[in-house]
């Protein structure tokens, strides 16, 4: 051990404000490390330096930079860049400690893990807590390695390290505070760029959905027709398929545009995983294992169960195709709490008790480049093989539902996609499968409100060949005046959502002021804001554009048989 005594120079003042003047301008962790290090290298024995951060519960570390030979690369070598505090008695000790702890000789002292100082070859370790109004930041280490020996520090060389740090505590807090503010001001930019793109999606989704309604109504009233040549029906079956993957595409536009139209329930998320658990596991191979960890006393959520079956489907798949070989996925979920000091610290957090849903996966991981534009439609890092969609249709949903949604991924390391639902304590709805209702028919009086004269003109076809009277209004203004003055009552009416003069929210609501009893049933080629979400109540359906004929007229005799069931 060198036993050599180190006083401070009787500048050391002088140096110390010099250096303070010097910090101002530090822009990295690199750079105060860097400055940090020039200045302890003039008063003291030490040449090697570092710099970790504590996660805001105390429980990991991260070595964000060091100096010298040994330092970064050896860590890096086995893997110390980023651990847990409690794997470790001597970084937890920092935890709890206000003064420098001092390991002379890693060799012999108890405290630090033997495998890691056989690793990096430690000897003198000296780490000084970093705090900044009582709260600890992380920490501020010097040591010798190896050859170097044994350097015990001296009380000068203490004091000046303690000194220093009061400094580099304060530049770490503004380091880091000046992170959450280019978190938030990313997070914000982030945001208007989906809102823009959704806004976009959703207009073009839209006006693409009337056209297929018009498009796929025709095509089941034109391949109804009695004695169509086989040639015929061969060509009506190619431009059936073409136009469903088209309506699908539209689905998958209207989900990331947040304007699907869903039904919401009441819902148990692991009954739901439960029930998915023979599927998901159908899409994997036999080289990939999925672990379904679901927490016990879930809360509930309200969710449109189909809605949260693509999203799970989706990050699945996700995951899936980011493993190359063997590798495994794990599902889990837990009711967590996020509280105002949590919200305040992570732009993309709010405050509120949430149902989390995770799956993590082994496969390639992402860099900060491909993390930046994951939700955005239209990318893919699968090439010809991706659409580009999937997880902007998660966005979508998860948006939709006034969630959250988190992604943490390093290249090599896999990835973890957390979904945040509101939790309810409200008790799940029964989800008993119901058999498909036959595309019968029946000689009611419809109403029906649509402002386009091609979809308008091909639902009464429809209704009328299954025997239904059918009233025509071009609005909701013109269909609140023919409901008056029908005769015979109107039994049913049938309303697109987005109409001049009154639409059909709104007509909706002038209609149950007069008459509560009546089914109605909403048409819409997305949801718009005053409509987003279609809650299941007696007397009101909701259908998403375009749909085919016997779904619209399944819809039509539901309501109608609910409402003779309740007279």
């Amino acid at each position: 051990m060198l036993s050599v005594e180190v006083a401070l120079p009787t500048s050391w003042n002088r140096m110390l404000l010099g250096w303070a003047r010097e910090l101002q301008a530090v822009d990295s962790h690199e750079g105060l490390l860097q400055a940090t290090a020039g200045l302890m290298q003039q008063v003291t024995r030490y040449r090697h330096c570092w710099l970790g951060v504590f996660s805001d519960d105390l429980k990991n570390i991260t070595i964000l930079s060091g100096l010298g030979l040994p330092d970064m690369a050896r860590l890096q070598a086995v893997q110390l860049a980023e651990f847990a505090v409690g794997a470790d008695p001597l970084i937890e000790e920092i935890t709890r400690s206000l003064e420098p702890v001092i390991v002379v000789d890693a060799r012999t002292d108890p405290r630090p893990r033997q495998d890691q100082v056989a690793k990096l070859q430690n000897r003198t370790i000296i780490n000084v807590p970093l705090m900044v109004d009582g709260q600890r930041l992380g920490l501020f280490g010097t040591g010798t390695f190896g050859p170097e020996g044994v350097v015990a520090p001296t009380e000068d060389e203490i004091a000046a390290l303690v000194s220093m740090s009061s400094y580099v505590s304060v530049v770490l807090g503004r380091l880091q505070a000046e992170a959450r503010r280019a978190e938030m001001a990313e997070q914000l930019r982030h945001a208007t760029r989906m809102e823009a793109l959704g806004l976009l999606a959703g207009g073009v989704a839209h006006d693409f959905n009337n056209l297929l309604t018009v498009i796929l109504c025709n095509l089941d009233v034109a391949a109804s027709i009695p004695g169509l040549p086989a040639e015929a029906r061969e060509f009506f079956s190619n431009i059936d398929a073409a136009t469903s993957r088209a309506a699908n595409l539209s689905r998958q536009l209207l989900a990331f545009a947040r304007k699907q139209v869903v039904e919401v329930h009441p819902l148990d998320l692991n009954a739901l995983l439960a029930e998915l658990s023979p599927l998901l596991r159908r899409l994997l191979s036999a080289e990939i294992t999925l672990h379904l960890l679901p927490r016990e006393g879930l809360r509930t959520v309200v969710a449109d169960p189909s809605q949260l079956e693509q999203v799970i489907i989706n990050l699945l798949i996700n995951a899936r195709d980011a493993i190359s070989g063997t590798g495994r996925i794990r599902i889990e979920t837990e009711t967590v709490h996020l509280d105002d000091a949590f919200a305040a610290e992570h732009a993309w957090a709010r405050p509120g008790a949430f149902v989390a849903l995770s799956i993590t996966d082994t496969g390639t991981g992402m860099d900060a480049e491909t993390r930046a534009r994951i939700f955005d439609p239209f990318f893919t890092t699968k090439g010809e093989q991706g659409t580009g969609l999937g997880l902007s249709v998660v966005f979508g949903i998860v948006e939709q539902h006034r969630g959250l949604i988190r992604v943490h991924s390093e290249p090599g390391v896999g990835a973890t996609f957390t979904v945040y639902l509101p939790a309810s304590d409200e008790a799940p709805a029964a989800r008993d499968a119901q058999p498909p209702q036959p595309a019968v028919g029946g000689r009611e009086h419809i109403l029906l409100a649509e402002d386009s004269a091609q979809i308008r003109d091909v639902i009464q076809i429809m209704l009328t060949q299954a025997g239904y009277r059918v009233t025509l209004a071009r609005d909701g203004q013109e269909a609140l005046s023919r409901f008056r003055d029908a005769a015979p009552p109107v039994d049913m009416v049938i309303s697109d959502m987005v109409m001049p003069k009154v639409n059909g929210s709104e007509l909706l609501a002038a209609l149950r002021a007069e008459a509560p009893w009546l089914p109605v049933l909403l048409i819409s080629a997305y949801a718009g804001s005053r409509t987003k979400v279609i809650a299941a109540r007696r007397n009101t359906g909701a259908l998403a554009k375009p749909f085919r004929r016997t779904v619209l007229l399944q819809r039509v005799r539901a309501l109608l048989d609910e409402r003779s069931g309740t007279l």
